[in-house]
């Protein structure tokens, strides 16, 4: 085996003797080793050598050349120019795949994140990772160090630098995520995409840019397809918080109101399509009236509004009166716990008849600002249906029937850390 070193006359201790002293007793082959120890000339030395050390010259800068090792200054370590010319390893510093062949179809650039699609023997195949792709893009685990030819070899990294890529646009310090149809971005995937991190911008360059690779896959696929039970474990006083809140309904069904009122709703028949079974319906005539209470759930989203809104239908007994205004109405109080209740606010939740007999309407939907509002707070409402703006039939047989109230809200927990503290 042969083994070429620059001005190795600076570098070089050779004690071939063992003796603990270098001089010309020492040889390398047949000659003293000082013939070997030039200051400018490369020498091969062949055979099997023992050297005490070797000494890098560490001020004139790495060698990127294949077979060459040479010092890095800036790294601080030193560096082995791999098959190729284009990559060199710093050592302790990085790490790579076994060199694998891309069999993508296509060129795979510098940059790019890949993972493992298959192997031929001992050969390890990759193919560029996509975050619309689940199944493979969980599977990522390194970042290609320079540009590889389809089905040609190239070196990919699982930890460390990879240079010279395109970062312009992203922070330095951010972290880089597989992006939807390859490639990489500072943009976290949303679902249904794959969430893979496969490291940080270190330089913002749109040609110099350096990209510290440290993979780490949080594919969700894993925990919306596995079977068994999903353990989430949090420190005491915390719990399970969700990062995009989603929307739930607070149902207040007719069994639930109380009849107080001036009129009350009447309880009758409905029979929808006039025939089959028949349902109990309350059904409001013009100046109607319930009132109930209800309690913010502990999943409310804390500060959020809320939207409450009618499930009704416009046939009773009669002919729908499509285009005509059914003018429901809502007065409410809201109140923290340990907080005064304000006077009251009157909203109009007004809705047109949009369909035919037996039609599921639903009426605009109401926004009331949750500024400030808890968990455990209280609604005091009245729902009534008023004559003013109502233009549907006063016929009492023909009055529109109230299916459900409701109110929509915002959920961002499965419940609160304390009884009365989010």
């Amino acid at each position: 085996m042969s083994h070429q070193y620059i001005n190795s006359k600076k570098h070089l201790r050779i004690d071939s003797n063992n003796d603990g002293i270098v001089d010309d007793s020492d040889k390398l082959g047949n000659k003293p080793a000082d013939e070997y120890m030039t200051t400018d000339t490369n020498q091969d030395i062949s055979g099997v050598k023992t050297f005490e050390a070797i000494k890098l010259n560490t001020t004139t800068g790495e060698v990127c050349e294949e077979g060459i090792i040479s010092w890095n200054p800036d790294d601080g370590t030193a560096v082995i120019g791999m098959p190729g010319g284009d990559v060199c390893l710093n050592i302790g510093q990085e790490q790579f795949l076994p060199r694998p062949t891309n069999k993508s179809g296509v060129k795979i650039t510098n940059g790019t994140p890949v993972y493992i699609s298959g192997a031929a023997g001992a050969n390890p195949w990759v193919d560029i990772a996509d975050a619309s792709d689940q199944d493979n893009n969980r599977k990522t685990l390194a970042i290609a160090t320079e540009d590889i030819d389809n089905n040609q070899k190239g070196y990919c990294t699982t930890f460390g630098l990879v240079r010279g890529v395109d970062t312009d646009g992203i922070g330095e310090g951010d972290e880089i995520f597989v992006a939807v149809g390859g490639g990489f971005t500072n943009i976290k995937p949303t679902l249904p995409n794959g969430v893979v991190r496969v490291g940080h911008c270190l330089r913002q360059s749109s040609e110099e840019g350096v990209i510290l690779v440290s993979i780490d896959v949080k594919s969700t696929k894993d925990i919306l397809t596995d079977s068994g039970d999903l353990t989430i474990k949090t420190a005491s006083g915390y719990t399970k918080v969700l990062e995009q809140s989603v929307w739930d309904d607070l149902r207040i069904t007719p069994g639930t109101f109380s009849f107080a009122g001036v009129t009350d709703p009447t309880l009758r028949d409905w029979q929808p399509g006039g025939s089959g079974a028949t349902f109990k319906t309350y059904c409001f005539s013009q100046n109607d009236e319930v009132f109930f209470t209800c309690q913010m759930p502990h999943t409310y989203k804390e500060g959020t509004n809320i939207h409450p809104h009618v499930h009704w239908t416009p046939r009773q007994y009669g002919v729908a009166e499509n285009g005509e205004t059914v003018a429901w109405k809502f007065d409410y109080t809201w109140a923290n716990v340990s907080e005064t209740f304000p006077p009251s606010v009157t909203a109009d939740m007004s809705d047109t008849c949009s369909g035919t007999n037996d039609y599921h309407e639903i009426s605009n939907t109401l926004e009331i600002d949750g500024t400030g509002k808890k968990i455990s707070s209280m609604l005091m409402c009245r729902l009534y249906r008023d004559t003013t703006g109502d233009t549907y039939s006063t016929t009492a047989s023909e009055s529109p029937a109230l299916l459900e109230f409701d109110i929509h809200f915002q959920i961002d927990t499965e419940g609160s850390r304390q009884e009365y503290i989010k």
